[in-house]
Protein backbone atom coordinates (compact mmCIF):
# COMPACT_ATOMS: atom_id res chain seq x y z
CA UNK A 1 0.00 0.00 0.00
CA UNK A 2 0.83 3.62 -0.15
CA UNK A 3 0.37 5.95 3.06
CA UNK A 4 -0.65 8.74 0.83
CA UNK A 5 -3.62 7.02 -1.07
CA UNK A 6 -4.62 5.09 2.19
CA UNK A 7 -5.11 8.65 3.88
CA UNK A 8 -6.60 10.27 1.28
CA UNK A 9 -9.19 7.59 1.17
CA UNK A 10 -9.91 7.86 4.55
CA UNK A 11 -9.99 11.31 4.88
CA UNK A 12 -12.77 10.99 2.22
CA UNK A 13 -14.81 8.54 4.18
CA UNK A 14 -14.10 10.37 7.55
CA UNK A 15 -15.02 13.70 5.75
CA UNK A 16 -18.45 12.39 4.59
CA UNK A 17 -19.70 9.91 7.24
CA UNK A 18 -19.65 11.92 10.78
CA UNK A 19 -21.37 9.31 12.26
CA UNK A 20 -17.74 7.60 12.67
CA UNK A 21 -16.82 10.62 14.79
CA UNK A 22 -19.09 9.27 17.01
CA UNK A 23 -18.17 5.86 17.31
CA UNK A 24 -14.61 7.33 17.42
CA UNK A 25 -15.46 9.46 20.62
CA UNK A 26 -17.00 6.41 22.31
CA UNK A 27 -13.58 3.95 21.17
CA UNK A 28 -11.00 6.56 22.86
CA UNK A 29 -13.29 7.55 25.42
CA UNK A 30 -13.91 3.97 27.03
CA UNK A 31 -10.37 2.94 25.89
CA UNK A 32 -8.57 5.85 28.10
CA UNK A 33 -11.07 4.59 31.00
CA UNK A 34 -10.38 1.65 30.77
CA UNK A 35 -7.04 1.26 32.40
CA UNK A 36 -7.90 1.29 36.08
CA UNK A 37 -5.46 2.33 38.55
CA UNK A 38 -6.50 3.07 41.91
CA UNK A 39 -3.82 3.27 45.40
CA UNK A 40 -0.41 3.59 45.41
CA UNK A 41 0.39 0.79 47.54
CA UNK A 42 3.89 1.65 47.77
CA UNK A 43 3.19 4.50 50.07
CA UNK A 44 1.21 2.37 52.48
CA UNK A 45 3.43 1.99 55.16
CA UNK A 46 4.34 5.51 54.90
CA UNK A 47 0.43 6.60 55.16
CA UNK A 48 -0.04 4.00 57.75
CA UNK A 49 2.95 5.76 59.97
CA UNK A 50 1.63 9.19 59.35
CA UNK A 51 -1.74 7.86 60.49
CA UNK A 52 -0.60 6.57 63.60
CA UNK A 53 1.70 9.99 64.37
CA UNK A 54 -1.15 11.76 63.65
CA UNK A 55 -3.28 9.47 66.37
CA UNK A 56 -0.55 10.53 68.69
CA UNK A 57 -1.48 13.80 68.16
CA UNK A 58 -4.52 13.82 68.74
CA UNK A 59 -4.75 13.86 72.41
CA UNK A 60 -2.58 17.11 72.64
CA UNK A 61 -4.92 18.61 70.35
CA UNK A 62 -7.92 17.82 72.48
CA UNK A 63 -6.50 19.22 76.01
CA UNK A 64 -5.61 22.31 73.87
CA UNK A 65 -8.82 22.64 72.34
CA UNK A 66 -10.37 21.88 75.72
CA UNK A 67 -14.19 21.24 75.68
CA UNK A 68 -14.89 22.67 71.85
CA UNK A 69 -13.91 19.57 70.80
CA UNK A 70 -14.02 16.87 72.60
CA UNK A 71 -18.27 15.84 72.49
CA UNK A 72 -17.79 16.60 68.45
CA UNK A 73 -14.80 13.31 68.69
CA UNK A 74 -17.10 12.09 71.26
CA UNK A 75 -20.32 12.32 69.11
CA UNK A 76 -18.58 10.74 66.10
CA UNK A 77 -17.19 8.21 67.63
CA UNK A 78 -20.04 6.92 68.84
CA UNK A 79 -21.78 6.96 65.91
CA UNK A 80 -19.28 4.39 64.44
CA UNK A 81 -19.25 2.23 67.10
CA UNK A 82 -22.85 1.88 66.54
CA UNK A 83 -23.01 0.62 63.51
CA UNK A 84 -22.29 -3.02 63.19
CA UNK A 85 -19.05 -4.84 61.69
CA UNK A 86 -21.54 -6.22 59.49
CA UNK A 87 -22.24 -3.41 57.54
CA UNK A 88 -19.12 -2.25 57.20
CA UNK A 89 -18.20 -5.57 55.20
CA UNK A 90 -21.12 -5.58 53.21
CA UNK A 91 -20.31 -2.08 52.34
CA UNK A 92 -16.56 -3.01 51.25
CA UNK A 93 -18.28 -6.07 48.99
CA UNK A 94 -20.35 -3.88 47.87
CA UNK A 95 -17.84 -1.13 46.74
CA UNK A 96 -15.88 -4.24 45.35
CA UNK A 97 -18.98 -5.35 43.03
CA UNK A 98 -19.64 -2.11 42.09
CA UNK A 99 -15.70 -1.58 40.81
CA UNK A 100 -15.60 -5.25 39.31
CA UNK A 101 -18.82 -4.35 37.20
CA UNK A 102 -18.14 -0.72 36.08
CA UNK A 103 -14.81 -2.33 34.71
CA UNK A 104 -16.75 -5.04 32.59
CA UNK A 105 -19.56 -2.25 31.42
CA UNK A 106 -16.12 -0.03 30.42
CA UNK A 107 -14.49 -3.12 29.11
CA UNK A 108 -17.44 -4.55 26.86
CA UNK A 109 -18.24 -0.99 26.08
CA UNK A 110 -14.94 0.10 24.49
CA UNK A 111 -14.77 -3.79 22.47
CA UNK A 112 -18.31 -2.71 21.14
CA UNK A 113 -17.43 0.63 20.10
CA UNK A 114 -14.12 -0.67 18.33
CA UNK A 115 -16.08 -3.30 16.40
CA UNK A 116 -18.36 -0.84 15.76
CA UNK A 117 -16.14 1.82 14.44
CA UNK A 118 -14.30 -0.87 12.09
CA UNK A 119 -17.78 -2.44 10.38
CA UNK A 120 -18.71 1.62 10.07
CA UNK A 121 -15.78 2.06 8.37
CA UNK A 122 -16.41 -0.95 5.96
CA UNK A 123 -19.71 -0.18 5.43
CA UNK A 124 -18.45 3.39 3.87
CA UNK A 125 -16.03 1.76 1.74
CA UNK A 126 -18.74 -0.35 0.47
CA UNK A 127 -20.30 2.92 -0.86
CA UNK A 128 -23.65 2.59 1.85
CA UNK A 129 -24.78 5.12 4.49
CA UNK A 130 -23.29 4.35 7.49
CA UNK A 131 -25.82 4.50 11.05
CA UNK A 132 -25.33 3.74 14.29
CA UNK A 133 -27.58 0.84 14.14
CA UNK A 134 -26.40 -1.51 11.40
CA UNK A 135 -22.97 -0.67 12.42
CA UNK A 136 -23.66 -1.85 16.16
CA UNK A 137 -25.98 -4.55 14.76
CA UNK A 138 -22.74 -6.07 12.56
CA UNK A 139 -20.55 -5.55 15.69
CA UNK A 140 -22.63 -7.35 18.38
CA UNK A 141 -21.42 -10.79 16.99
CA UNK A 142 -17.70 -9.82 17.08
CA UNK A 143 -17.96 -8.60 20.80
CA UNK A 144 -17.26 -12.21 22.41
CA UNK A 145 -14.71 -13.15 20.62
CA UNK A 146 -12.76 -9.60 20.87
CA UNK A 147 -13.16 -10.07 24.44
CA UNK A 148 -11.79 -13.44 24.39
CA UNK A 149 -8.81 -11.71 21.87
CA UNK A 150 -7.95 -9.58 24.45
CA UNK A 151 -7.69 -12.11 27.46
CA UNK A 152 -5.50 -14.16 25.16
CA UNK A 153 -3.01 -11.23 24.57
CA UNK A 154 -2.87 -10.34 28.12
CA UNK A 155 -2.14 -13.43 29.21
CA UNK A 156 0.43 -14.43 26.39
CA UNK A 157 2.27 -10.98 27.05
CA UNK A 158 2.54 -11.77 30.82
CA UNK A 159 3.78 -14.90 29.95
CA UNK A 160 6.61 -12.94 27.91
CA UNK A 161 7.29 -10.46 30.59
CA UNK A 162 7.81 -13.66 33.01
CA UNK A 163 10.17 -15.71 30.04
CA UNK A 164 12.02 -12.53 29.84
CA UNK A 165 12.36 -11.56 33.24
CA UNK A 166 13.57 -14.48 34.52
CA UNK A 167 16.51 -15.11 32.95
CA UNK A 168 18.20 -11.59 33.79
CA UNK A 169 17.00 -12.03 37.29
CA UNK A 170 19.15 -15.15 37.51
CA UNK A 171 21.61 -13.02 35.99
CA UNK A 172 21.83 -10.38 38.43
CA UNK A 173 21.43 -12.49 41.00
CA UNK A 174 24.77 -14.07 40.22
CA UNK A 175 26.34 -10.69 41.02
CA UNK A 176 28.68 -10.37 37.29
CA UNK A 177 28.45 -6.94 35.79
CA UNK A 178 30.02 -7.93 32.92
CA UNK A 179 27.00 -10.77 31.90
CA UNK A 180 23.91 -9.02 33.90
CA UNK A 181 25.03 -5.89 30.97
CA UNK A 182 25.49 -9.10 28.41
CA UNK A 183 21.43 -9.71 29.30
CA UNK A 184 20.18 -6.38 29.39
CA UNK A 185 21.31 -5.57 26.50
CA UNK A 186 19.95 -9.07 24.52
CA UNK A 187 16.85 -8.18 26.64
CA UNK A 188 16.42 -4.90 25.16
CA UNK A 189 17.20 -6.34 21.76
CA UNK A 190 14.39 -8.58 22.16
CA UNK A 191 11.66 -6.89 23.78
CA UNK A 192 11.61 -4.10 21.56
CA UNK A 193 11.13 -5.88 18.72
CA UNK A 194 8.36 -8.57 20.32
CA UNK A 195 6.48 -5.24 21.93
CA UNK A 196 5.97 -3.97 18.60
CA UNK A 197 4.70 -7.53 16.48
CA UNK A 198 2.19 -7.92 19.68
CA UNK A 199 1.13 -4.01 19.04
CA UNK A 200 1.11 -4.37 15.08
CA UNK A 201 -0.51 -7.93 15.93
CA UNK A 202 -3.80 -6.12 17.93
CA UNK A 203 -4.22 -4.00 15.19
CA UNK A 204 -4.68 -7.02 12.49
CA UNK A 205 -5.95 -9.53 14.74
CA UNK A 206 -9.73 -7.78 15.71
CA UNK A 207 -9.84 -6.74 11.96
CA UNK A 208 -9.68 -10.34 11.05
CA UNK A 209 -12.77 -11.34 13.79
CA UNK A 210 -14.50 -8.81 12.64
CA UNK A 211 -14.45 -9.66 8.81
CA UNK A 212 -13.43 -13.13 8.28
CA UNK A 213 -16.06 -14.42 12.03
CA UNK A 214 -12.55 -16.48 12.70
CA UNK A 215 -11.59 -17.39 16.64
CA UNK A 216 -9.56 -15.53 19.22
CA UNK A 217 -6.15 -17.83 18.77
CA UNK A 218 -6.45 -18.20 14.85
CA UNK A 219 -6.96 -14.69 14.69
CA UNK A 220 -4.08 -13.71 17.10
CA UNK A 221 -1.72 -16.30 15.03
CA UNK A 222 -2.94 -14.58 11.61
CA UNK A 223 -2.47 -11.58 12.99
CA UNK A 224 0.75 -11.70 14.42
CA UNK A 225 2.35 -13.70 10.87
CA UNK A 226 0.84 -10.85 8.79
CA UNK A 227 2.89 -8.02 11.81
CA UNK A 228 5.83 -10.04 10.82
CA UNK A 229 5.77 -10.41 7.30
CA UNK A 230 4.72 -6.72 6.57
CA UNK A 231 6.94 -5.43 9.71
CA UNK A 232 8.13 -2.43 8.36
CA UNK A 233 5.53 -0.90 5.81
CA UNK A 234 3.53 -1.93 9.26
CA UNK A 235 5.68 -0.11 11.79
CA UNK A 236 6.25 3.14 9.13
CA UNK A 237 2.39 3.09 8.82
CA UNK A 238 2.24 3.52 12.65
CA UNK A 239 4.59 6.22 12.96
CA UNK A 240 2.80 8.21 10.37
CA UNK A 241 0.07 7.98 12.52
CA UNK A 242 1.59 8.90 15.61
CA UNK A 243 3.14 11.41 14.85
CA UNK A 244 -0.04 13.35 12.86
CA UNK A 245 -1.84 12.60 15.74
CA UNK A 246 1.06 13.99 18.07
CA UNK A 247 0.27 17.23 15.84
CA UNK A 248 -3.05 17.80 15.61
CA UNK A 249 -4.02 16.87 19.63
CA UNK A 250 -0.78 19.19 20.77
CA UNK A 251 -2.85 22.22 19.42
CA UNK A 252 -5.45 22.21 22.05
CA UNK A 253 -3.19 21.36 24.88
CA UNK A 254 -1.08 24.32 23.29
CA UNK A 255 -4.24 26.99 23.59
CA UNK A 256 -4.85 25.71 27.43
CA UNK A 257 -1.09 25.87 28.65
CA UNK A 258 -0.84 29.09 27.10
CA UNK A 259 -4.06 30.61 28.70
CA UNK A 260 -3.09 29.23 32.27
CA UNK A 261 0.79 30.51 31.65
CA UNK A 262 -1.22 34.20 30.99
CA UNK A 263 -2.97 33.69 34.17
CA UNK A 264 -0.21 33.03 35.78
CA UNK A 265 1.51 36.20 34.91
CA UNK A 266 -1.39 38.44 35.35
CA UNK A 267 -1.38 37.10 38.81
CA UNK A 268 1.72 38.07 39.27
CA UNK A 269 2.03 41.84 37.71
CA UNK A 270 -1.31 42.64 38.14
CA UNK A 271 -4.59 40.89 40.16
CA UNK A 272 -7.13 42.54 38.57
CA UNK A 273 -6.43 41.95 34.90
CA UNK A 274 -5.77 37.80 36.10
CA UNK A 275 -9.82 38.48 37.50
CA UNK A 276 -11.05 39.83 34.75
CA UNK A 277 -9.41 36.70 32.55
CA UNK A 278 -11.04 34.39 34.51
CA UNK A 279 -14.54 34.38 32.32
CA UNK A 280 -12.39 33.98 29.18
CA UNK A 281 -9.84 31.53 30.55
CA UNK A 282 -12.94 29.58 31.48
CA UNK A 283 -14.59 29.37 28.41
CA UNK A 284 -11.32 28.86 26.00
CA UNK A 285 -10.46 25.75 28.68
CA UNK A 286 -14.04 24.33 27.69
CA UNK A 287 -13.85 25.16 24.28
CA UNK A 288 -10.33 23.67 24.24
CA UNK A 289 -11.56 20.40 26.28
CA UNK A 290 -14.60 19.91 23.95
CA UNK A 291 -12.43 20.07 20.89
CA UNK A 292 -10.03 17.65 22.04
CA UNK A 293 -12.65 14.80 22.64
CA UNK A 294 -13.76 16.16 19.09
CA UNK A 295 -10.41 15.78 17.70
CA UNK A 296 -9.78 12.58 19.72
CA UNK A 297 -12.77 10.98 18.14
CA UNK A 298 -12.07 12.08 14.27
CA UNK A 299 -7.80 11.15 15.01
CA UNK A 300 -9.46 7.81 16.12
CA UNK A 301 -11.74 7.50 13.34
CA UNK A 302 -9.84 8.11 10.66
CA UNK A 303 -6.74 5.78 12.45
CA UNK A 304 -9.01 2.60 12.48
CA UNK A 305 -9.99 3.70 8.55
CA UNK A 306 -6.38 4.33 7.74
CA UNK A 307 -5.81 0.62 9.19
CA UNK A 308 -8.97 -0.90 7.86
CA UNK A 309 -8.14 0.05 4.41
CA UNK A 310 -4.84 -1.28 4.82
CA UNK A 311 -5.97 -4.37 5.74
CA UNK A 312 -8.51 -4.80 3.16
CA UNK A 313 -5.61 -4.66 0.73
CA UNK A 314 -3.84 -7.91 2.06
CA UNK A 315 -6.91 -9.67 2.98
CA UNK A 316 -6.57 -12.84 2.24
CA UNK A 317 -2.93 -13.09 1.43
CA UNK A 318 -1.42 -14.41 5.10
CA UNK A 319 -4.33 -17.05 5.70
CA UNK A 320 -2.27 -19.73 5.19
Amino acid sequence: WKISELYEKSFEIIKKNKVLWIFGMAFAGFSSGSSFNSVNWDNLPELLSKKEETSQLLPNVTNVLGATTDPASQLFTQLFSAIPVYLYVILGMAIVVIVIVSIIIGFVSNTWSNAALIQGIQIALDGKIVNIHDSSEKAFPSIKPLIRLSILTTLIFIGGVFAFSLPLLITMAINNTALTVIMVLLAILAVVPTILLFALAGIWAPRIIIFEQKPAWQAFKTGFKIARKKFWPSLGLGIVNNILALFIMGLPILIIGAVGVGLVLGTMYRTSLAVALVPIALVVVIVGILGFVLLSGILTAFSASVWTIAYNKIRGKYDK
